[in-house]
Order: C-alpha cells, then structure tokens, then sequence
C-alpha cells in the first residue's frame, strides 16, 4: 500500500507517489501569504479581516480537483483560453443544519449584513460538499 502523507496546511491525506510540489515548495510559494481553507474561502471572516486593504487579497487554498472542463476559446480575446475547475475539500456537511445556522446567524445582522442563503448553499453540491470554482487563464 502506498505512503500516506498529512498535507500540513490543509489537513488533506495525500499519497506520496501523486504529491505535486513538497512542503517546501508550497512553504516558499506561499509566503507572505495566508492559508484560507475552502470551508472558509467566502466568509464574511475573511472579507472583515482585508477590508479596508488597497493591496487586495492574497491567500491560497488547497483542495481535490473535482472537475476540470476542457480548454474554452475567450471571446473577447483573440489567442487567449482559459479552463475552469472546480475543487473541493470533501468534508460532508448536513445541508439542513447549514441553512439552520445561517438563518440563525442572519437573525442577529442588520439587513446589509446578512447573508443570502440560496447563494450561501447554491456553493455546495447536492449531496453536501464545498465547492469552489476555478478559471485558469493561458494567453498567448
């Protein structure tokens, strides 16, 4: 059986033999950068902690890449083409207990505050994962 490895930014159990970049890699690449797990990539947690911020965001997150379409022709720039993927950090959640919480959570908001649940939910799938959705940029 092959060697299970912890990634130790994200918790994800990886096999050795398929690891893309070592720790050391992903250390130098990342820094100055903060690890924003995908569980967490769009709360409101993350937008207060950069608000205010004129250089913008810099994070990274990792996942498992759960689609990847095919290369798509831009059109609005000639010679450019782009891919999406969708990756995921494949912790199951109770899509009922999610929207409870976040109605619960938004009883407590004024009305700008509050979060949209059909928006909230629409990013996960349905059978209870986090996805997040990926356009990678080739020009040339």
């Amino acid at each position: 059986m092959a060697k299970l490895g912890v990634e130790s930014y994200s918790g994800i159990q990886i096999r050795d033999s398929t690891r893309v970049a070592t720790q050391t890699e992903i250390k130098e690449k990342a820094e100055g950068m903060d690890f924003v797990s995908i569980g967490k990539i769009d709360s409101l947690e993350i937008k207060q902690k950069h608000r205010g911020s004129n250089a913008g965001l810099e994070f990274f997150t990792m996942g498992i890449l759960t689609d990847k379409s095919t290369n798509i022709s831009s059109q609005k720039a000639t010679g450019s083409s782009y891919s999406i993927f969708k990756i995921s950090n494949l912790i199951k959640v109770d899509m009922r207990q999610l929207e409870q919480k976040i109605k619960a959570s938004n009883a407590n908001k004024s009305e700008e505050e509050k979060v949209n649940v059909k928006a909230e939910l629409k990013a996960y799938t349905h059978n209870g994962y986090k996805n997040i959705t990926l356009m990678a940029f080739r020009t040339g």
